[in-house]
């Protein structure tokens, strides 16, 4: 039986024709420059994280050399020997450094040498010469913003105190900033791209200067809430804290289960999923707000994601997401496809009469929407396309080809193949 299923040197040879002479001559004017590049300027100094001294970091993080004007160099090298960098400089000069790492560990979330190149230290360095420069690491702070009168087109930004300076953005789910003292305001962007101040934090004037003046301290998530006027400061989740989906892989048809791990007894989670590419419209899904999700026909191809919101009494609201790309689904056979009207066997094909109907009898599937289509050929010919055919009169050795394509949107298609002979 026949059957198949399926799832578907040019520089040198002029030195040679000049002569000594001409490379003697070239040799007096390069000497000057390679002397200039042979001279080596050097920064050096430890990396140091204030919350503890002792603590050595090693090449876990990156040095970034800038200009006096902040424009960024590229050293000549950058070596480490435990916690002290050590950079060759090209040429004399004014410099910046500025250390940036990030660790996942909840005891020491590492932050900027400095908020920005603006405000590092100059090195100053003279040709030939050694300067040296430590940069203290000092632990990030998080400032989460509460407003329940907040209105649509309102947002919240961080100016640093003193200079009133903008900072950084600020949301409701918090924010990563560097520790110190700041002036918090909400603001609304006018018609002409401007950002005008609606309210200020701790005060009902719209000047930074009669805030309040919120003190973020390092490695402590801050809460700022608009409508008390007081601050706190919630604990944060763990640092193991996060949202993943179970093994396998992610198909349509297939449930999706969000789940949420190393947080804290009692903390409350609210999901949304989202969808970007596939079939169905990009953003998030209507009523898609529970831990689980079944993919459809619109996510095959798409990449899912659910965003998932962390709330516990005394603790920091935090933000997570996970994502995941989803592929076609699989049909699940319930009943096989079946043929009425045939004899025994042609050599290995199955064994049709002249005269006698062939009747598919189609597979079911355990999902339902399954489309059925027919195609029957003889010598390479399309002759028919329903569920039945009747064999003529054919020459010998003749073979018809039948090939039945279960198909539904999102899903692989299922293919069967069968060939049958003509008995004589």
């Amino acid at each position: 039986m026949n059957t198949t299923i399926s799832h578907s040197g040019a520089g040198r040879r002029l030195l040679v024709g000049l002569g000594t002479a001409a490379i003697a001559l070239g040799m007096v004017g390069l000497a000057p420059a390679a002397a200039n590049a042979a001279t080596t300027q050097v920064i050096t100094g430890k990396v140091v994280y204030s919350a503890n001294p002792s603590k050595g970091l090693a090449k876990t993080g990156a040095i970034r050399l800038y200009s006096d004007a902040c424009n960024l160099v590229k050293p000549r090298a950058v070596t480490w020997k435990g916690n002290t960098y050590r950079i060759s400089v090209r040429k004399a000069g004014t410099y910046r450094v500025v250390y940036g790492n990030s660790s996942k560990s909840g005891a020491a979330p590492y932050g900027l040498s400095s908020r920005s190149c603006k405000v590092a230290s100059r090195v100053k360095l003279g040709t030939g010469k050694t300067a040296g420069r430590s940069l203290e690491v000092r632990a990030n702070a998080r400032i989460q913003i509460v407003n329940k009168s907040r209105k649509s087109g309102e947002s919240f930004r961080v100016y640093e105190a003193g200079t009133n300076r903008l900072v950084s953005k600020a949301t409701t789910s918090g924010t990563v900033i560097h520790p110190g003292k700041y002036k918090v305001a909400k603001i609304r962007i006018d018609s002409k791209g401007r950002r005008v101040i609606v309210q200020v934090f701790g005060t009902t004037s719209k000047s930074l200067s009669k805030g309040k003046t919120v003190t973020l301290p390092a490695a402590l998530p801050t809460k700022v809430s608009f409508d008390s006027g007081s601050t706190s400061t919630p604990q944060a989740f763990p640092a193991t804290a996060e949202v993943s989906f179970g093994g396998g892989t992610a198909m349509v048809g297939q449930q999706l289960d969000a789940m949420p791990t190393g947080f804290p007894a009692g903390t409350a989670f609210t999901f949304v999923w989202s969808r970007s590419g596939g079939a169905g419209a990009n953003g998030v899904i209507a009523g898609a707000t529970s831990p689980s999700y079944t993919p459809t026909a619109d996510d095959a191809g798409a990449t899912l994601t659910v965003t998932v919101t962390a709330t516990k009494a005394g603790y920091l609201t935090r933000t997570f997401t996970s994502s995941v790309t989803v592929a076609p689904g699989v049909l699940t056979v319930v009943s096989a496809q079946t043929e009425a009207g045939l004899g025994g066997l042609v050599g290995d094909l199955l064994g049709a009469t002249v005269g006698v109907p062939i009747v598919v009898t189609p597979a079911t599937f355990s999902q339902s929407g399954v489309d059925v289509a027919y195609e029957w050929t003889r010598g390479g010919d399309v002759v028919d396309t329903d569920a039945s055919y009747t064999p003529l009169l054919l020459p010998l050795l003749t073979t018809i080809h039948l090939e039945v394509t279960y198909s539904k949107p999102g899903y692989e298609d299922v293919v069967v193949v069968r060939n049958f002979g003509i008995l004589v």
